[in-house]
């Protein structure tokens, strides 16, 4: 009788997790790898990729880890063949010394912004240059991501003079006139005391977008704290909607340490409470002070699902000092559907494992690494 009821018990639990994983994963292919040896095929650190209307594939990797910095992006077919380079580096025409952000438009051409460089560049999907606009200084604040939005683009920007400002800006064809702004970091960030000087820096205003059908925005800031913002316009004015989706912590992150450089000791600050001990110890230096944080999870990709769902992707930190992706599904309506788990990954994946681009409506693209050599999956959602 005991064996029976076992046997149920395990028969009844095991349909239970079927039930729980709505979609399933399947691997297309892979670009890169330990074994390979063509060097066009090596990569560094994908940072985005974008696919055309043929479905050939642009990557834009960075060329040196010492200076993080992009200046040519790699062209493959649809296979994940390669093709060719287009850009490269230097300060002549179509030339880039650092490439923020590119996308492509709706005539396939790659549309690439160059920040020391303050210019907007227009290539066609064969690597030919079409045009270049100079950016004056209105337009020279530091522009995180790009998207062509009616005709028009649409740019994630911020100054760091000026926290305050708006940080999306829809910019007309010829990237010359600014048509309209909106979003602030408090629209996505909850700011408080303890990182209130981190907001003359990038700090809450590196946001992500998905666009749903009806034109309406879905966005979410680079710390994943369970949320996603809706907004769109109505009569005039932006209206923002704060959606809660699977929160693993209350806090995406913990600063555990800040130094004023200039004197070595720590600032008078009251610290965030104490959350689980897992997660990415990092550190970097702003001006005068150097932070230290530990991070518990991360935002790595935000879109659509075959036009009929809004996905998160994120990694977090679980209990058992191991990394696990998934996402989060909200209906385009802004309903939380659920949360579905990917993969588990033993070593630290915080900051290896992003999605960096998306295609046919069910397939996207991550970033991983095979024998600390870092690839391109590709995989598809059904």
């Amino acid at each position: 009788m005991r064996k029976i009821i076992l046997s149920t018990f395990i028969l009844f639990s095991f349909f239970g997790i079927l039930q729980a994983q709505k979609y399933k994963i399947e691997d297309v292919f892979q670009i890169g790898g330990p074994e390979i040896e063509d060097g066009n095929l090596i990569f560094l650190s994908p940072q985005e990729l974008h696919t055309d209307s043929e479905g050939n594939i642009y990557i834009r990797d960075i060329v040196s880890r010492m200076g993080c910095a992009s200046t040519e992006i790699s062209k493959f077919d649809k296979y994940g063949k390669f093709v060719k380079k287009i850009a490269r580096s230097g300060q002549g025409p179509g030339e880039f010394q650092r490439i923020n952000s590119f996308n492509i438009n709706d005539k396939d051409e790659l549309v690439i912004l160059g920040e020391i460089n303050n210019k907007l560049s227009f290539f066609s999907k064969d690597g030919q240059l079409l045009k270049e606009v100079q950016l004056d200084k209105e337009h020279r604040k530091h522009i995180v991501s790009i998207w062509p939005y009616k005709g028009c683009y649409l740019v994630n920007q911020y100054d760091r003079d000026k926290p305050n400002d708006p940080i999306f800006y829809i910019y007309d064809s010829t990237f010359t006139t600014i048509i309209d702004t909106f979003g602030t970091r408090e629209d996505f960030w909850e700011f408080d005391k303890n990182v209130e000087f981190t907001k003359s820096r990038s700090m809450g205003a590196k946001i992500q977008l998905a666009f749903t059908q009806n034109d309406q925005f879905i966005g979410i800031p680079e710390f994943y704290d369970g949320d996603v913002i809706y907004f769109d316009r109505t009569d005039g004015a932006w209206n923002f909607n704060r959606i809660e989706g699977k929160k693993p912590y209350y806090k995406s992150y913990k600063l555990v340490k800040m130094t004023d450089m200039s004197s070595g000791k720590k600032p008078d600050l009251d610290f965030f409470k104490k959350p689980i001990k897992v997660g990415s110890k990092i550190s970097h230096s702003s001006g005068w002070f150097n932070f230290q944080y530990i991070y518990y999870n991360n935002n790595v990709g935000l879109y659509t699902l075959n036009d009929t769902s809004l996905i998160q992707f994120i990694i977090y930190s679980t209990k058992k000092k191991k990394y696990e992706l998934g996402f989060n599904e909200f209906s385009v309506s802004g309903n939380f559907l659920g949360y579905q788990a990917l993969q588990i990954y033993d070593k630290d994946a915080l900051f290896n494992v992003k999605v960096i681009g998306a295609t046919n409506g069910n397939e996207f693209f991550i970033t991983d690494e095979e024998d600390d050599c870092p690839v391109i999956r590709k995989i598809r959602i059904i």
